[in-house]
């Protein structure tokens, strides 16, 4: 039998948009969006440093959501959802980890 490691999963589930302005904060819902995977990676600390270049100065405060299944980050960004300190909408995401196992369809019978 064939070692088959484990790793993870790293998926933004949901994002909310609602507009903003650096005068007045957050404002009117814009649109919610799909999510999607950002990556897979062997351990907690690989998944941690592709969070922090993702999303950048805006990275997760992870110690705020310790023991919960989620993590909520929030983005100022432009029109086009690039990460902009003069975009004109707020984007909060929702982001999940999974630790998966592969298994063979051997093992699995």
């Amino acid at each position: 039998m064939n070692f088959c490691p484990n790793y993870y999963k790293v998926q933004v589930t949901h994002i909310d948009v609602h507009k903003w302005s650096n005068e007045t904060g957050q404002g009117d819902y814009v649109c919610s969006k799909g999510g999607f995977t950002i990556g897979y990676f062997d351990t907690i600390s690989d998944a941690k440093a592709e969070l922090a270049d993702w999303f950048g100065d805006s990275e997760p405060d992870y110690a705020a959501y310790d023991g919960e299944e989620f993590l909520s980050v929030s983005i100022i960004e432009d029109a086009d959802a690039y990460q902009s300190d003069k975009g004109e909408y707020i984007a909060d995401y929702t982001i999940g980890l999974q630790f998966l196992s592969r298994v063979t369809w051997r093992e699995a019978a």
